[in-house]
């Protein structure tokens, strides 16, 4: 892997780090919502889940880069 194709995945890493940041910020917003409180926090558990997948891609991401 070159230097660029690393540039690359460290700056896609820290979008995700920043993306997960934003994402718990806006978890935290709907759940302490108390109008449409139910819709609120299946918004909260779909940001979850999204959070998780990204987790599991910055994970990936990070061992192929551990890996060169």
């Amino acid at each position: 892997m070159n230097d660029y194709q690393i540039e690359r995945i460290n700056r896609i890493i820290e979008f995700m780090d920043k993306t997960i940041e934003g994402n718990n910020r806006l978890i935290e917003t709907y759940k302490n919502r108390e109008v449409f409180k139910e819709r609120a926090e299946a918004y909260a558990d779909g940001i979850d889940l999204a959070n998780g997948d990204l987790l599991y891609i910055r994970k990936w991401l990070g061992e192929i880069l551990s890996d060169e």
